[in-house]
């Protein structure tokens, strides 16, 4: 067998298959224990997700990062000229117009409603430890509503739209 025969029996139905079976497996046990003990699936969630911030913010915070970098750098090197695309079409918007579609749709409905409503909520309802309304509380608000509508975010967002555009449009 040829290493793309091995790489496509790999990856094949059989591959899908299994990893489809044990997804949905997770995701109707969770379901499951939510809706007969939601209590119960609540405080463990909670505390998963406490333990995680404590435990692992420096991880979160360090990938967005790196995703950012890698991003930034992926742009400005040689790989920002790889086309997205067959060889043979040509662009169907300008880049400048592109860019503002992509703002429009990413930024114009979520600002309209979250501009206001994502840093409040943080201010009203801050992480254990802080008080809420009190000026730690604004100014975690501002950080965290930043962080998700800032540079981080975009560098997240454009890697895995790159992903998805080079294999749907230049790989078919």
């Amino acid at each position: 067998m040829t290493k793309q025969g091995d790489r496509a029996s790999k990856w094949g139905p059989r591959r899908f298959l299994s990893v489809f079976s044990v997804s949905i497996v997770l995701c109707g046990v969770t379901a499951i224990w939510g809706i007969v003990r939601p209590a119960g699936l609540s405080s463990v969630a909670r505390g998963l997700t406490a333990f995680t911030l404590a435990g692992f913010d420096w991880l979160f915070l360090t990938s967005c990062t790196g995703f950012l970098i890698l991003a930034l750098v992926l742009a400005l090197s040689r790989y920002g000229n790889i086309r997205l695309g067959k060889a043979d079409e040509r662009p169907e918007f300008s880049t400048v117009s592109w860019l503002a579609m992509l703002f429009a749709a990413g930024m114009g409905a979520g600002l309209l409603f979250w501009a206001v409503a994502e840093p409040l909520y943080h201010f009203m309802r801050p992480p254990p430890g802080q008080t809420a309304g009190s000026a730690e509380a604004a100014r975690w608000a501002i950080v965290v509503t930043n962080f998700h509508w800032g540079l981080h975010a975009w560098g997240i967002y454009a890697l895995g739209a790159l992903v998805l555009a080079y294999f749907g449009f230049t790989k078919g």
